[in-house]
């Protein structure tokens, strides 16, 4: 049976018991080593090479559960040498590297072959053959190199190779999703707590991210807290399919509606787009499914939330916060569409969105500092011209090829998948108008998503062929 495997791990309560154990104190001891670093330079320096000791030592599925807990953690800085460097990008690197030493000593001392899968390399590597060229378009060539290994390969190396090769075993993928949900829920909970600790009276109150002793790991903005929360509820649901108790699944349900609340909560307009889209794509796949009641409590709930409407409305037509984001993306479009003019094939070279905006004197006069493009869309056809927004969308179509027609055949036999894909095209959807494209929020969903078809496949070929 399809979950058999699955099932026997469940049952055994010690099994999850001593996962838990291990999970909670490896996020205290990269929490409590982050500090330090914070605070005490000599340590910082030495950081990346007592996390990648670290990440040596333990299974190599824990990096992955410390990608998938620490993934909002954009904005919780070190600095080395003028190099910046977020919390999380420093686990990637930390947990990469010590992901590539072991496939190294494995070769060279236990004689393993050395495997390493390229999940959907061929429109990857159109799309990053096309940054690469883009680079030497640019008026500073090293820089946009740079800008390319840094954030481009980065991604695709940590948050999209390492997940795909690390997850062998449906239980891994579980709990990952796992890590990524508690993430959302402690992100949730922090979220509804910022309400009640903001000006009523003069504040446009919506939910936003917390900060901790001057450290504001997730960032302030509240599409940030949006990004995270997008991606967890749908997850959630994923693992109402690997629990068998009723209790399990019901407080799963709750934990689900909890943040898509909180998510409705921050107010973002980008958020609202991904999860109406996340909602009518599911009923549009459920709609014969679907009883009456379900729809009536669908309704209701729309009509419960309509107050909730009314205040999005105001805030983009008669707040000054509102109305000046939509000026702010109104004039970045006007500039990628300047520039993207100038060098329509191949762009400006990677990384010089923000140099462009830096240089505009109506946006710097308006926002007094550059900010980088909010939406994927206006960093490529800027960046990499009509050769790049053509092996981006090929990119993107291949990937979610694949997963729908996954999700076409084996949805039903493997409930846990469809909400899998769901979270990642949330998550793409919020990044047309967002800026987290190029990082793990949007990447390691995508990756865990095509991690679980290699493991549908696997599992399909042994009923079919009875083997791996």
């Amino acid at each position: 049976m399809a979950n058999s495997e699955l099932s026997n791990n469940l049952s055994d309560k010690n099994s999850r018991a001593g996962w838990w154990f291990g999970f909670i104190w490896l996020a205290v001891l990269i929490i409590g080593l982050a500090i330090l670093a914070t605070y005490f330079n000599p340590f910082r320096l030495a950081l990346p090479f007592i996390l990648t000791a670290i990440f040596l030592i333990i299974p190599e599925e824990y990096g992955l559960y410390s990608l998938a807990f620490f993934l909002p953690a954009i904005e919780w800085y070190f600095y080395y040498r003028g190099l910046e460097i977020p919390l999380i990008d420093l686990l990637g690197l930390a947990v990469f590297a010590a992901f590539i030493l072991r496939k190294i000593y494995d070769r060279l001392f236990r004689r393993e072959k050395f495997q390493l899968r390229l999940p959907v390399l061929i429109p990857f590597s159109f799309f990053i053959i096309s940054a690469f060229i883009s680079c030497f378009f640019a008026d500073y060539v090293r820089d946009s190199i740079w800008y390319f290994v840094r954030w481009i390969l980065f991604f695709y190396f940590v948050y999209v190779v390492f997940p795909v090769n690390a997850i062998k075993r449906e239980i891994v993928l579980r709990n990952t999703v796992i890590s990524l949900v508690a993430c959302g829920v402690l992100v949730a909970l922090g979220g509804l707590y910022s309400v009640f600790i903001q000006d009523w009276q003069y504040q446009f109150v919506r939910v936003i991210p917390l900060t901790f002793f001057n450290i504001s790991p997730l960032g302030t903005n509240h599409n940030l807290l949006a990004e995270v929360l997008i991606v967890s509820l749908a997850l959630t649901q994923s693992l109402k399919y690997w629990f068998t108790s009723r209790v399990a699944k019901r407080w799963l349900d709750i934990l689900t509606f909890f943040q898509a609340l909180v998510l409705v909560g921050t107010f973002s307009r980008a958020a609202w787009i991904g999860l109406g889209a996340m909602i009518l794509l599911w009923l549009a796949v459920n709609a014969k499914k679907l009883s009456r009641s379900v729809w009536v409590i669908l309704i209701m709930a729309l009509i419960i939330l309509s107050p909730l409407f009314v205040y999005m409305y105001r805030l983009q037509s008669q707040y000054d916060i509102g109305v000046s984001s939509t000026e702010n993306r109104l004039i970045m479009t006007e500039i990628a569409w300047d520039k993207f003019l100038d060098k329509p094939v191949f762009g400006q070279g990677d990384g010089t969105f923000i140099n462009f905006i830096a240089d505009d004197i109506r946006f710097i006069a308006k926002y007094g500092e550059p900010l980088d493009s909010h939406g994927v869309w206006q960093k490529i056809i800027l960046e990499n011209g009509l050769f790049g927004v053509f092996t981006f969308a090929l990119l993107l179509a291949g990937i979610f090829i694949i997963l729908g027609r996954f999700w076409k055949r084996f949805g039903v036999r493997y409930p846990w998948f469809p909400p899998l894909v769901l979270g990642s095209i949330g998550i793409v959807i919020m990044e047309f108008f967002n800026t987290s494209y190029y990082k793990g929020k949007m990447w390691l969903p995508i990756a865990l998503a095509l991690a679980a078809v290699n493991l549908i496949r696997a599992k399909e070929r042994k009923i079919k062929y009875g083997k791996n």
